[in-house]
């Protein structure tokens, strides 16, 4: 354990390392960048010590965590997160995965096209060719003869990862759509093989984990599970590392809706709009929701939102209010889950709401030092990506960089 401006040092170090391939294990929008935990790990912890992940997203941290050889726990309300995060850092044995491949080929060659159930997808025959769709089912049905939950869930999230890849939807775009290229592919007669895909993307992805699974010091505890960060009691801990989502950013259910339907996460459009709702930044609101403003008890805050309320923005003064009071929510459960000592590091950002300036460091610093959590450093993080320095929704403006907030419990 070193403290604060050691952190800064060995992350701008961390960030010239490769990244572990297995982090890029399944698709994922939102991800952060794995120097940070990595960095935030060797700076505050010691061996033996707790480190916690909140918004866990697809498991950043915790593979981070299971190299450091630290123990720590997840969560996240995205069942399919908690489902990748899982197969990236589960204890298993490589040539059982691989012998379970084989036996899974070996189905996939010897299968007589029986009639196989297909899970419930909102608009299936638009995104999936009819024998897309049943090769689909006919993996998953193999997948789920296996008896351990490990294996069975690597080889489902495996599955997930091709989703896209043979699906109508265009893999190059973040939110699923049957365009006009993807139209133009298929009029010129574009082949998809979903057997072939699947077996590469295992044997690709299996390499990428054994080379993780060499890299661990040891096998440590992970707590990984779906849960609401916002609302539940969360487990002591003497770090967190976290990206929670941001305010009037991506919808990231919509994401990944036909891989929670393929995975039957999701048992129809009810269950995937209930769960939309429950996310911290949801804008999945009706009008006599939002019907009044919003109270903070932020004097800058709530100043914000009752502008957005005289524009003509309802909704979003009402998602904005809503948004920070699960924030301080969070930071209360943070502020009881953390020891004395420890340190919570957040990398988040500034908002655009209707474009509308929302600073939002300055709120989570004011709210936070409300729960006993005080800043200790507070310092931009500029985006080099390109994918980043576009507009998050049409409302927005371009956000040159996020910030890192490290807090620490005194």
């Amino acid at each position: 354990m070193t403290g604060v401006s050691s952190f800064f040092d060995i992350l701008a170090h961390e960030k010239r390392r490769p990244r572990a391939p297995v982090h890029s294990l399944h698709r994922y929008f939102g991800k952060f960048i794995p120097a940070i935990p990595r960095a935030a790990i060797n700076a505050f912890t010691e061996p033996g010590q707790m480190v916690g992940d909140p918004f866990m997203g697809s498991g950043t941290t915790a593979v981070e965590t299971r190299l450091a050889g630290r123990e720590g726990w997840g969560r996240d309300l995205n069942p399919l997160a908690v489902r990748v995060a899982r197969a990236k850092t589960a204890d298993l044995d490589l040539h059982h995965l691989e012998s379970l491949l084989s036996t899974l080929e070996s189905g996939l060659a010897a299968s007589k096209e029986d009639e196989i159930e297909l899970p419930f997808c909102t608009n299936m025959e638009h995104w999936f060719r009819p024998e897309v769709a049943k090769d689909l089912a006919l993996v998953k049905s193999l997948i789920n003869g296996y008896e351990a939950e490990p294996e069975r869930n690597f080889f489902l999230v495996c599955l997930s990862a091709i989703i896209r890849e043979v699906s109508n939807a265009d893999p190059r775009h973040v939110f699923p759509g049957y365009s006009k290229r993807m139209r133009e592919l298929d009029r010129l007669g574009r082949m998809v093989d979903v057997r072939r895909t699947f077996v590469k993307g295992c044997q690709r992805r299996i390499g990428h984990y054994a080379k993780f699974r060499q890299a661990w010091p040891a096998a440590m505890s992970l707590d990984l599970r779906v849960g609401d960060s916002c609302t539940d009691e969360l487990p002591p801990c003497d770090l967190m590392v976290t990206n929670p989502p941001y305010l009037g950013s991506i919808r990231y259910l919509e994401t990944m809706k036909l891989e929670m339907y393929w995975l039957s996460l999701l048992a129809d459009s009810e269950e995937y709009r209930l769960l939309d709702r429950q996310l911290l930044a949801s804008e999945r609101w009706y009008k006599q929701e939002y019907a009044q403003p919003i109270s903070t008890g932020v004097s800058g805050l709530d100043a914000i939102i009752e502008r957005l309320y005289h524009e003509g923005h309802e909704k979003m003064g009402y998602v904005t209010g809503r948004y920070f009071l699960m924030i301080s929510a969070f930071l209360r459960s943070a502020s009881g889950s953390l020891r004395t000592g420890g340190h919570l590091v957040v990398k988040m950002s500034d908002s655009f709401v209707r474009i509308v300036t929302v600073p939002a460091h300055e709120y989570w610093i004011q709210l936070a030092a409300e729960h006993g959590l005080d800043v200790v450093a507070c310092r931009t993080d500029d985006y080099h990506s390109r994918s980043l320095l576009t507009k998050r929704n049409s409302f927005s403006r371009m956000l040159p960089h996020d910030y890192l907030l490290v807090f620490r419990r005194d």
